[in-house]
């Protein structure tokens, strides 16, 4: 691994699927993001009731993953935060950020951030 890969950043999103417009489309205007995977996941939460054993619920996700050069992760965050907005409503959003230690585009052989 070069030592200037160690900037790379992968973003982890979590949220309803009425939200993956939005994000998307908040994500690609940044300029910087040229692509992302979407899954569909079953996310487990508890139930914020007041029972007291609250029964778990698991709601339907989506998890969306962005790799991006360091520089650019909290603008990204940033843009996912203001398209997911949740104060409205009652929402289980969330974003993890996570170090890469290395991209390749096996084509090529090309590592870091020019992969992305």
């Amino acid at each position: 691994m070069a030592p200037e890969d160690s900037r790379l950043r992968k973003i982890e999103v979590i949220v309803g699927p009425a939200k993956l417009d939005r994000v998307r489309e908040a994500v690609l205007d940044i300029g910087v993001v040229h692509g992302m995977t979407v899954e569909e996941i079953r996310d487990f939460a508890g139930n914020r009731t007041e029972s007291a054993f609250p029964a778990p619920v698991m709601a339907p996700r989506l998890r969306i993953e962005i790799a991006v050069d360091g520089e650019w992760a909290e603008a990204v965050v940033q843009a996912i935060c203001r398209a997911a907005d949740t104060r409205r409503g009652q929402g289980e959003e969330r974003i993890v950020i996570l170090p890469m230690q290395d991209a390749i585009r096996i084509r090529t052989g090309e590592r870091g951030a020019s992969v992305l």
